[in-house]
């Protein structure tokens, strides 16, 4: 009886017994255009898997046109574009992503002020919601690869076919009729966006879409919008906003635009108005 016990409790504590995961970072730097790559190796069981990723980590160049590569020397590919990666790059004017990178992180190009043209490649399947592109004030084309499954362009709005919204514009955008949503921080500070047209087939608009929009002059706003987030027209001084719906409704958040009273003068709101395509009429 003791023996069949100990036999059973052995076995039960190698059934219990952790499958371990893990992973290590490393900084390495190499001469690839003034590429700082982040290394990320991947384990289990505390045996080396080799299956070695690298992030690119910082960029401390000079380009106006860059091409980034695809993998690092020594042949491991690049899949990430990290967080912060490109901030504050004044000099880039255009950026091609390879096939092969899948991952934009959140504001990997914030404040790139001369940008003006992304093409993106293939692979890529996730693009942060998080300011990506916001303060790239000069951004007027998106270009993505024809075979790409989960992103495609449109009238200079990168849009995401996955849940039909545009994730990002630019100063130059036209949102297609039929999308659905606009999504958080898409036209984020974008200092010089005009005018934009809101479509009547969208539904809703994100947290801080239009955040900072210091340009924008005027906006209308139909009544089959069902919801508005938090901030998303604040910061926006000079803009007049138009709406068809005669007050608001209770899926527009109450800080859709800024108090009265704030820091930043709100935009100017003015309900019930009659709404044609785009107009008043």
């Amino acid at each position: 009886m003791k023996r069949i016990f100990s036999i059973v409790l052995i076995l039960s504590l190698v059934l219990l017994l952790p499958t371990f995961y893990g992973c290590s970072k490393e900084k390495e730097e190499y001469d690839l255009s003034g590429l700082i790559l982040e290394r990320i190796s991947h384990w289990e069981n505390d045996k080396q898997i080799f299956h070695d990723e690298y992030y690119i980590l910082d960029y401390q160049g000079d380009s106006e046109n860059l091409i980034l590569p695809s993998s690092a020397p020594n042949g491991m590919p690049i899949l990430h574009i990290g967080t912060w990666a490109f901030a504050d790059c004044h000099t880039l004017k255009t950026v091609t992503i390879p096939q092969g990178i899948q991952t934009i992180e959140k504001r990997a190009f914030y404040g790139c002020e001369n940008l003006e043209k992304v093409i993106i490649g293939k692979d890529i399947n996730t693009i942060s919601d998080i300011e990506v592109f916001s303060l790239c004030n000069k951004l007027s084309v998106f270009e993505v690869d024809k075979d790409n499954a989960y992103y495609y362009s449109e009238g200079n709005c990168l849009i995401d076919r996955r849940i039909n919204s545009v994730i990002y514009g630019c100063k130059d955008s036209v949102i297609p009729e039929g999308i659905e949503s606009i999504r958080d921080f898409a036209f984020c500070e974008i200092e010089t966006l005009k005018t934009i047209n809101i479509p009547k087939s969208i539904r809703s608009i994100g947290c801080n879409a239009f955040f900072g929009n210091k340009s924008l002059s005027e906006i209308y706003l139909h009544k089959d919008i069902q919801n508005i987030e938090d901030a998303a027209f604040s910061h926006c001084p000079e803009t007049i906003i138009y709406c068809e719906v005669s007050q608001k409704p209770d899926g527009w958040d109450n800080m859709w635009v800024d108090r009265e009273g704030d820091k930043f003068s709100p935009a100017k709101v003015y309900w019930g108005i009659k709404l044609g395509h785009g107009s008043i009429t």
